[in-house]
């Protein structure tokens, strides 16, 4: 079995997380989150029914100070001294409850938000791991199981869902690979850590800046493509047709090369058509006030 730096089991898998975070895929337990939930809450309602008929006792009790412990909070505190103090101990494990629940509740709520792993990074960390020479199966126990398919649904991943858009996301899982595969392997030597491996570094960064530049390149030559397709376009009709469809187009890149907002798009493109409405109407002045 190969090993990675003398590293073996979990910390050779773990090894690989830390230095590729892309590959920090873990099971969510979800169903086992809510159920866990759904218990806090029932123990809640259990707990609440009972306060209730324990301040229902207390307010007939005829005792002169129990029957007012719902409404002096002191004497519900002091109530611990002579021995009347069911409502509130019963209060405090409530207390203690809530803060359970509520904190259950919460890392839920953020659990929920950690985004899934793509398909691409699954397949590859089962590859390394069922690989004799990247992991080698390095778990052996029942958790061996926690990326098979069985479980591919309950998958989440701790690395940035922001960090790359769309097209990033193709380079770097389908053209990038591909390219390795072909070529890239003869020049681009595998990472020093992981010779055994073939595994090569490919910076994220580097992508993401390619991206952006060709995004903003594609946005500013397509505004005046968009133009020079129009001015030979005699045809009022076509023209308003061509707008429709450099629009759509212009929407579709911002989309898919930006991690723009809605209704961030929504305004570049309404800008973008504005100009080519301009132009239109513009031109076909021009040609009218000609004829």
């Amino acid at each position: 079995m190969a090993v990675l730096d003398g590293r073996e089991g979990y910390a050779k898998v773990a090894c690989l997380m830390s230095r590729h975070h892309e590959f920090g895929i873990f099971r969510s337990f979800d169903e086992l989150n809510y159920q866990n939930l759904l218990y806090l809450q029932a123990e809640l309602t259990h707990l609440e029914q009972e306060l209730k008929e324990i301040s229902h006792r207390d307010k007939f009790s005829g005792h002169p100070i129990r029957h007012i412990h719902a409404r002096h909070w002191q004497l519900l505190k002091d109530s611990q001294q002579d021995g009347h103090d069911e409502q509130f101990r019963k209060i405090m494990q409530i207390r203690t409850s809530l803060e359970e629940y509520n904190e259950a509740l919460l890392r839920q709520q953020r659990l929920s938000c950690l985004k899934k792993p793509t398909k691409y990074k699954i397949n590859f960390l089962r590859d390394w791991r069922d690989s004799p020479k990247m992991g080698g199966q390095p778990i052996i126990s029942d958790d061996r199981h926690a990326w098979s398919e069985a479980h591919e649904d309950d998958l989440i991943t701790t690395a940035d869902p922001n960090q790359m858009d769309a097209t990033s996301t193709w380079i770097s899982e389908k053209l990038l690979p591909n390219y390795h595969w072909w070529i890239g392997k003869h020049y681009k030597a595998p990472i020093d850590a992981e010779p055994l491996t073939g595994i090569a570094n490919y910076s994220n960064k580097g992508i993401i800046n390619a991206v952006d530049i060709l995004a903003t390149t594609v946005s500013c030559l397509f505004s005046i493509l968009s133009i020079v397709a129009l001015y030979f376009i005699q045809s009022i009709a076509l023209r308003i047709g061509m707008t429709a469809i450099f629009t759509a187009v212009f929407c579709l890149c911002l989309a898919a090369m930006t991690e723009a907002r809605r209704i961030e798009i929504f305004a570049a493109t309404s800008a973008f058509a504005a100009v080519q409405v301009v132009f239109i109407g513009t031109t076909g002045n021009c040609s009218g006030s000609g004829n």
